[in-house]
């Protein structure tokens, strides 16, 4: 880590009383700052921490913790600390992102892009707010609630006029409902509008509460289960197609699966089943896809592919 030319100004109090008091504020407004692979510009995002709280018996309690970056993001922290077992426990705490933008730029796209250059491809706009409740870490206990409303770009997918509240509960036997809207999905030039995702919170789970069917060129998606884990992050669920005929390819097929079982985990997107390719008078079979290193520059891709009487004319003649 290192800095250059920072300046700014800090104000900090210590008083005995039955505890320790503790009083701190800090503005950082100019210079620059480099951690690891973040950087920070404090003339264009300043920096202002302020602490008040006490310490007592190894444990700091916050009464007030507040840090804000620029104008755009600001988190409030209620809570204590176990400075012995290093545990923290949030009474309250939110994080507001008023331009996400800015937020996955500075946090994301700039440190991680040399090393999962996909992060250049993404992109999106909108803002987010996060609030947790009698919440505790390393452990994992307690209540988040997540909200955000904007447009997410992926490469080849637009969400755009998304909306979501994400109730993620831990180790938390209380159900709690949410929910996942989408006004228009582009997927290279087809188009679905108005999605509607029910969901339900169960401990430290996701799940769609029913199932849902997509129409899309010229065919139908059905997702029929849909189960995401928040830690270790996970994602799973059976779907299945049909009549699914894509019109942005040079040439003509359809796509059928009766019944596809997929596992999407942070190194490796795992599907189990068949599809079916009609296409030049004959089919091709996929099977058993497994994708490895997916976010990686160079992703391993194993599967198992049969050929049904492909007419090779045909074939030559649209692809050359």
């Amino acid at each position: 880590w290192g800095g250059e030319e920072i300046g700014g100004k800090i104000e900090f109090e210590l008083k005995r009383e039955e505890d320790l008091r503790v009083t701190a504020d800090l503005l950082i407004q100019k210079g620059q700052f480099l951690y690891d692979k973040w950087y920070f510009n404090w003339e264009e995002t300043p920096l202002n921490i302020y602490i008040n709280g006490s310490i007592e018996n190894d444990t700091l309690i916050l009464e007030e913790g507040e840090i804000k970056l620029g104008q755009d993001f600001q988190l409030v922290i209620q809570g204590r600390t176990d400075l012995e077992k290093k545990l923290y426990y949030l009474n309250k705490a939110f994080l507001n992102i008023e331009d996400i933008a800015k937020g996955y730029d500075l946090f994301f796209k700039q440190p991680l892009q040399t090393i999962y250059p996909v992060m250049n491809k993404i992109g999106m706009e909108g803002k987010l707010y996060l609030e947790a409740k009698e919440f505790c870490f390393p452990d994992m206990d307690g209540q988040i609630w997540a909200s955000f409303e904007g447009d997410i770009f992926l490469p080849y997918l637009k969400l755009e006029e998304l909306k979501f509240l994400l109730p993620l509960y831990y180790n938390n036997p209380e159900d709690k409902t949410g929910f996942i809207q989408i006004g228009r999905l582009l997927f290279q030039h087809e188009e679905i509008k108005n999605i509607q995702l029910p969901l339900l919170t169960k401990s430290n789970q996701i799940y769609l509460t029913e199932a849902i069917q997509l129409a899309i060129a010229g065919g139908v998606i059905s997702i029929n289960r849909l189960i995401g884990t928040i830690d270790p992050f996970s994602l799973k669920g059976d779907v299945s197609f049909k009549n699914i005929s894509p019109q942005f390819l040079p040439f003509l097929l359809n796509l059928y699966s009766e019944k596809l079982h997929f596992e999407l985990t942070p190194h490796v997107f795992d599907i189990e089943g068949r599809v079916i390719i009609s296409l030049w008078d004959g089919e091709v079979i996929v099977e058993n896809l497994e994708i490895e290193d997916i976010f990686s520059s160079y992703p391993k891709i194993k599967t198992d592919i049969t050929f049904k009487n492909i007419d090779l004319a045909q074939a030559s003649q649209r692809l050359l």
